[in-house]
C-alpha cells in the first residue's frame, strides 16, 4: 500500500510541475494581454485539479448546480483537498492564506495559476487582497474562497469572515454556498487528523496516508440559488447559515459521534 502511495504522489507531482510549467508560459504574456494571460492559467489549475483528484484516489459527489459564469464561491474548509475538488468543478482564482506559497506542490502550482494570497492578520494585506479579487471578477473569471479562514476537523463550520466577501458585497456578484464533506469506508481513518488536515502535520506524510485511503469520497452540496447582497456581513450570515445547515460532522466509518476539533 505504501508503494502505491508514493506512485500515485509522484504523479501528483508530475501533474504539478506540468501545468505549472503551462501556466508560467502564459504569464509570460500577462503584462500585454491581462485577460488572457489570467484565462489560460484558471484552465490549466481546473486540468491541474482535476487529474489530482485522480491521483489521490477522490470521488467526488456533487449535489446541486454547478455554477457557471461571473461568481464568488463560498465553502467551509477541511483540508488541503478542497482545493483539488473544487478547482475540478469550474475554472477560477483561488484566495488562500500567504502561508500555501511555501508548501510542497500545492504552492507552486498556485503561485503559477494566480491564486491570490492573503494574510488575514494584516488589515492592509486584506484590503489590497480585496482589490485583486474585484480585478479578476471584472475579467470574467470566477473567485472561491474559503471564508472561515482556517481548516478544520469537520466537526462545524466556523463563522464566516465577513471582510473577504467585502469586493463581492461592493459589486453585488452571485455568491454560492457550497457545503464539503469528506468520507472512506476505511474503520482505521480518523477523519478530524487523516483526512482533515490539522496546520501541525507535515504536508508530505499526511498526503501519503490519503493516497493510501480505500475509497475516499468528497460530497459536494451546492445551493440552487446564489446568495447576492451589498452589505458584506449579511452575505456572511446568509452563505454561513446555508453551509452549516447542510453540512454534516465527519466521523469514522464505525462510529456515530462526529470528531473532535
Amino acid at each position: 500500500m505504501r508503494f502505491w502511495g508514493w506512485l500515485r504522489l509522484s504523479a501528483f507531482a508530475a501533474d504539478t510541475f506540468v501545468m505549472a510549467g503551462l501556466a508560467s508560459i502564459g504569464r509570460l504574456f500577462a503584462p500585454v494581454f491581462p485577460r488572457a494571460a489570467t484565462w489560460w492559467a484558471t484552465r490549466c489549475c481546473h486540468v491541474w485539479c482535476r487529474i489530482g483528484c485522480l491521483c489521490f484516489g477522490l470521488r467526488r459527489v456533487v449535489h446541486g448546480p454547478v455554477p457557471r459564469g461571473v461568481f464568488l464561491a463560498a465553502a467551509n474548509h477541511l483540508s488541503y483537498l478542497d482545493i483539488l475538488v473544487l478547482g475540478s468543478l469550474w475554472p477560477g482564482v483561488f484566495v488562500a492564506k500567504h502561508e500555501i506559497a511555501s508548501w510542497p506542490l500545492f504552492g507552486v502550482a498556485a503561485g503559477t495559476a494566480g491564486t491570490i494570497f492573503i494574510d488575514r492578520d494584516t488589515p492592509r494585506e486584506v484590503v489590497k487582497a480585496g482589490r485583486r479579487v474585484s480585478a479578476v471578477l471584472e475579467t470574467g473569471q470566477p473567485v472561491t474562497l474559503f471564508p472561515e479562514g482556517k481548516i478544520t476537523a469537520g466537526a462545524s463550520v466556523l463563522p464566516f469572515l465577513p471582510a473577504l466577501l467585502a469586493p463581492a458585497a461592493r459589486g453585488r456578484v452571485p455568491c454560492h454556498a457550497i457545503s464539503l464533506r469528506y468520507d472512506t469506508t476505511d474503520a482505521d481513518v480518523d477523519p478530524s487528523t487523516q483526512i482533515c488536515w490539522p496546520d501541525a502535520a507535515p504536508l508530505i506524510p499526511h498526503a501519503l496516508r490519503v493516497t493510501t485511503m480505500r475509497h475516499l469520497r468528497v460530497t459536494v452540496d451546492i445551493a440552487t440559488e446564489p446568495v447576492t447582497s451589498g452589505d458584506r456581513k449579511e452575505l456572511a450570515g446568509r452563505l454561513h447559515a446555508w453551509v452549516a445547515g447542510r453540512f454534516r460532522p465527519m466521523h469514522r466509518p464505525d462510529a456515530d459521534t462526529s470528531c473532535a476539533p
